[in-house]
């Protein structure tokens, strides 16, 4: 099937469905090679599959990345190691955000480079195929049906060890002050592929642990809000430049690793030029401008919603997920208003709507709500949500209605979800809950109605999250932007079609030249009210940053390769391969873009004697499965001032410690951030209080912490005991969350 690579709007899913196949496989199956003069069998070729093997085939990856002027980019650092005594070719899916673009891929054994080329999709399965059966080492790169990307690795002979190295980019897509950035590690553990009519589940295991090790560098205004991570433990520092965040302690890919930015105090409009590598300096479109356009916040529209509640109850959802579902929509309903009208729905295998209407908001149906809520379990099965969908969509309403989906997003089924919802012509706007949800296909539902949606993990900042979504739904939606300047190439829409007050909007164009100003012309419209035309003008700078340059340029032509893409859905040709479709196919080659007409085929030619003499076994590499539970709680900074790197890195070893249960009678499940366990522990009575190392480690602090509290209070260990530098330890945690630095780097001996 085919879909958008960027920018996922309603045209774009849309062609998907309308080009989607019930008989088309979604795994590449292997062309019979043609390599003259050494015939292959086909028993060879369809080698044995061992989704059960125990071998650790990946052993880890590695995330390296940085935000710069808005952007996001991503170097991804895949191992693996052929432990096997035979050659071997691995199956291996692994996720990239929705509204990521991958912008490069390269691979290394030993000191031997790949060399990639991107083709057609057939051409590329061709030369993967080819290679593998002539002896020598190829790997091949696509997408599924479900967004998500596909890798075949063929002829990893014994003993050898592959770094697979993957760069994505992404717009920083912010959201009334809040902006989250977040690397998928693994896919959920529902995620499986269609094809034939039947499911193909992508393996995954309990027992393989892959390690995990990222780091991030914050530049700009990133740097200068609230910054805090759900998933994991981390270590901070920072310099006159930047912020760099670690992953600190052991992490695995078991859950993706999150990093949530809010209160950010975003400045101005403004823009950039980058010279576009694959054009020419004297050739038409030599520049590319990139504006990540923040839509200014105004007044809430007055206008009443007419909302629809529907809450997933599947199996999935019990214990964590459901209570924080039910936060949620408890927060929801101080938020609505008189003139609101409202439904609320519960499905799993079935549907079950409790209002055959919408409701004008009162108190009466303000007290039936919560007593829907208190009663909501998850105990409806299996998630049937496009069906819910349609179920939702015919509950009596005048005018438009939005659909507030909550969900861990554990479903399948993207093309079928994506059409239900586009017949129903609803927006629908989504609150995903849990470590690792289908972030693809929830994006792609969202933005294809017209909605938008919120990722949040359970028990943290879930109230915060369904504020800025249900605030996103009130917005103003902002449903068009054109652009002038000298020697504008495009003066066609900007995708995607719409945005909201307080949100960013992500724009791209090619120019013949630099302007260093740019008129945006923006359409908006109220509530159901007229469109209004608004003129701003956006400053613009030549930036010289090659690896940015080339993102950005890639961004650009994946925006331009999903309209080429729209242009086949609303005019298709009668024949098999239409113009524009070659257009798009030949634009994507050109830029390298991994996309539904092409993929990306790398390859290392081997000497005769090293050859594989035979066809690999095949393997898959299974997916860790996917978990909730947190790495060690909660870690938030305030980066607002210019503190120093030492005393950064002082907050991070003394704040980084997990919310796990502290004593009899005070759990975790009550505790969820560091300074309510501190609060806590302060308040016990002295006989309750730990006084040894080892009580702290069973509270969760890290080894590295009670090690450094060892060496920065020596003296104080050495004179009075173990329990007199415990107690010091927990009078400078309660300070620390005071506030109070300048006492607790005095008690380490940093300020005399």
């Amino acid at each position: 099937m085919f879909k958008s690579v960027f920018w996922l709007n309603t045209a774009s899913v849309a062609y998907a469905i309308s080009t989607s196949s019930p008989s088309e496989p979604s795994l590449p199956h292997p062309v019979l090679p043609s390599v003259q003069g050494r015939p292959v069998m086909f028993s060879k070729i369809a080698s044995v599959l061992q989704q059960s093997s125990t071998n650790l085939f990946l052993t880890g990856a590695t995330f390296k990345g940085r935000v710069v002027e808005n952007i996001v980019l991503w170097n991804i650092t895949q191992q693996f190691h052929n432990t096997e005594k035979q050659a071997v070719e691995l199956l291996y899916h692994f996720p990239l955000r929705a509204m990521a673009l991958l912008v490069s891929a390269t691979a290394r054994i030993g000191s031997r480079q790949f060399t990639c080329e991107v083709s057609a999709k057939q051409q590329a399965r061709m030369d993967y195929t080819d290679t593998v059966a002539n002896g020598d080492s190829a790997i091949l790169i696509e997408q599924d049906d479900e967004l998500r990307y596909f890798m075949r690795i063929g002829n990893i002979m014994p003993g050898e060890k592959l770094d697979i190295h993957l760069q994505t980019a992404e717009f920083l897509q912010l959201a009334h002050g809040s902006a989250r950035i977040a690397v998928p590690t693994c896919l959920p553990n529902s995620y499986s592929l269609s094809g034939d009519h039947e499911q193909h589940p992508v393996a995954v295991s309990e027992s393989h642990k892959y390690t995990l090790k990222a780091e991030l560098k914050l530049t700009g205004s990133t740097r200068q809000g609230r910054i805090s991570s759900p998933s994991h433990k981390l270590r901070i520092g920072q310099t006159p430049e930047c912020m760099l965040l670690e992953v600190a302690g052991d992490a695995f890919l078991d859950r993706d690793f999150v990093l949530n930015i809010d209160e950010l105090k975003c400045a101005g409009p403004a823009g950039f030029w980058f010279h576009n590598p694959q054009v020419g300096p004297d050739l038409p479109g030599a520049y590319v401008g990139m504006l990540n356009y923040m839509f200014p916040q105004e007044s809430l529209s007055p206008q009443g919603v007419r909302l629809k509640l529907l809450l997933d109850c599947s199996g999935s959802m019990e214990g964590g997920r459901m209570s924080s579902a039910k936060s949620a929509l408890k927060c929801l309903i101080p938020q609505l208003r008189m003139n609101d009208r409202i439904s609320f729905s519960r499905f799993g295998n079935h549907c079950e709507n409790l209002l055959d209407s919408t409701a004008l908001v009162t108190s009466q149906v303000r007290q039936g709500l919560g007593c829907w809520i208190d009663e909501t379990e998850a105990s409806f099965g299996g998630t049937e949500m496009a069906a819910a969908l349609s179920a939702v969509a015919n509950i009596s309403n005048v005018g438009k209605a939005d659909v507030l989906l909550i969900t861990d997003g554990e479903v399948n089924g993207l093309v079928e979800m994506v059409e239900a919802a586009m017949e129903t012509t609803h927006r629908v706007f989504v609150l995903a809950i849990g470590a690792n949800p289908q972030e693809s296909l929830l994006s792609t539902l969202a933005r294809a109605t017209g909605g938008a949606v919120e990722f949040v993990q359970q028990d943290c900042d879930i109230e915060a999250a369904m504020t800025r979504l249900f605030k996103t739904l009130r917005s103003t939606t902002f449903t068009g932007v054109r652009l002038h300047c000298e020697g504008l190439i495009e003066q066609t829409q900007v995708a995607p079609v719409f945005g909201f007050d307080g949100c960013s909007f992500p724009v791209l164009f090619s120019s013949n030249s630099p302007a260093f100003g740019v008129a945006m012309h923006i359409e908006k419209r109220a509530g159901s009210g007229l469109a209004k035309s608004e003129l701003a003008s956006v400053p613009f700078r030549l930036l010289d940053e090659p690896e940015l340059a080339q993102a950005v340029s890639k961004l650009w032509a994946a925006q331009r390769f999903d309209s080429l893409m729209d242009q086949e859905r609303l005019k298709p040709c009668e024949f098999e391969e239409s113009p524009t479709e070659l257009a798009a196919t030949e634009l994507a080659v050109r830029f390298g873009l991994v996309t539904p007409l092409t993929s990306a085929c790398l390859t290392l030619l081997r000497s005769a004697d090293e050859r594989n003499p035979d066809m690999p076994v095949r393997h898959a590499v299974p997916n860790m499965l996917a978990t909730d539970r947190s790495a060690g709680g909660v870690t938030t900074f305030f980066c607002r001032s210019s503190t120093s790197t030492f005393e950064y890195t002082i907050q991070s070893m003394l704040m980084d410690f997990s919310s796990s249960e502290l004593v009899d009678g005070v759990s975790g499940d009550a505790i969820r951030s560091p300074a309510k366990c501190i609060q806590a522990l302060a308040e016990l009575p002295e006989d309750l209080r730990p006084t040894t190392f080892e009580e702290l480690l069973v509270l969760g602090f890290p080894e590295e912490v009670i090690e450094w509290c060892k060496k920065s209070l020596a003296d104080l260990l050495l004179t009075q005991g173990e329990a007199a530098v415990v107690e010091r330890v927990l009078e400078m945690l309660v300070k620390g969350v005071l506030g109070e630095w300048e006492w607790v780097l005095g008690q380490v001996g940093f300020i005399s």
